[in-house]
């Protein structure tokens, strides 16, 4: 944050000197990812929050609203701004000065916003090693839009300094302003461009994205291999957190499998033996059937908690599993 507070007030003292719209993008460019990047902080802060009553699964989710309200300012500021911008320079040009200092400041800003983009691009190569697939997959379908989006922010930055330098440079060689009013008009589409893959990212993650399929069919495949199941139907897994899923599903039970468990727990067996042997009356039999079903209706509970538990061993990500008895 306080990076890209130096880099945007040293562009903005830049354009005051120099007059040139490439410029004047670059410093709404990096105001644009400094305010952004300040949300971001305060959605990531706020996600973190325990879950409570009104939201038992967290607020997790904030940090997507944050980040797509970071888009939209990305989108109204930075393209919106330095595109009419550009538009009204390439209308009304005029004559640029103090060459060495633009370029000095955009080389200044070059080796700043390349730091934090090769730390960014190692924080996704790592990601994307951890998920077993390559940066471009984790790029276009990482479940986290906060690493892809400061990875579009930071390359967006670092091609629009190089822009920029190329715009002001030809524009002095050649006289012609328009080139720095192009660098400009360049720079705002760009920017509409990141702001658009943000936004279009934490929207899909907000309308309930679909985990990966074979770690959904990895847990299917776990209950299905289990002798307590006998089948599965509207099978749902969604992401409600980076790294953090939900698994949702109607099991069909193995009563005869359930009922040969709680018989070989214990004396459960004999005792129920026993227990037959004292039936006389209709009473006794609605004692010993009723006694039968309670305990039955327990072991189903086990059941549904230990096959949880098996899932989480296998899938750790999936934290909130509902397994719904047919």
């Amino acid at each position: 944050l306080v990076c890209n507070a130096v880099i945007a007030l040293a562009k903005a003292v830049a354009f005051r000197y120099t007059g040139s719209g490439a410029m004047f993008a670059e410093a709404v460019h990096s105001a644009a990812d400094f305010f952004n990047q300040s949300l971001l902080a305060f959605g990531l802060n706020r996600s973190q929050r325990l879950a409570d009553q009104k939201h038992p699964y967290g607020y997790a989710n904030e940090q997507y609203v944050w980040s797509m309200i970071s888009g939209v300012g990305i989108f109204f500021l930075g393209c919106g701004v330095t595109t009419y911008h550009g538009i009204y320079s390439l209308l009304n040009p005029e004559p640029l000065h103090n060459l060495g200092l633009g370029l000095g400041t955009l080389a200044l800003g070059g080796v700043l916003d390349g730091y934090s983009l090769l730390v960014a691009s190692q924080e996704i190569r790592r990601e994307a090693a951890k998920s077993g697939v390559s940066m471009l997959h984790y790029l276009r379908h990482a479940p986290d839009p906060l690493n892809t989006g400061v990875f579009l922010e930071d390359s967006a930055a670092v091609v629009g300094i190089a822009v920029g330098g190329c715009a002001l440079g030809l524009a002095h060689i050649t006289g012609n302003p328009a080139y720095d009013a192009m660098g400009s008009l360049f720079i705002g589409g760009m920017l509409g461009g990141v702001a658009f893959m943000i936004v279009q990212k934490n929207r899909e993650i907000l309308l309930g994205q679909s985990i990966a399929p074979t770690r959904t069919q990895q847990v299917v495949n776990i209950l299905r291999s289990d002798p307590a199941v006998l089948s599965l139907h509207d099978v749902k897994s969604v992401m409600v957190a980076p790294g953090v899923a939900r698994f949702k599903a109607e099991v069909h039970f193995n009563s005869i499998a359930i009922a040969d468990r709680y018989l070989g727990l214990h004396d459960n067996l004999r005792e129920l033996r026993e227990s037959l042997h004292g039936v006389e009356t209709d009473a006794d039999t609605r004692r010993v059937l009723r006694r039968c079903s309670q305990h039955l209706y327990l072991m189903l509970g086990i059941e549904v908690d230990r096959l949880e538990a098996l899932i989480r061993s296998e899938c750790p990500e999936f934290r909130f599993i509902d397994l719904e008895p047919l």
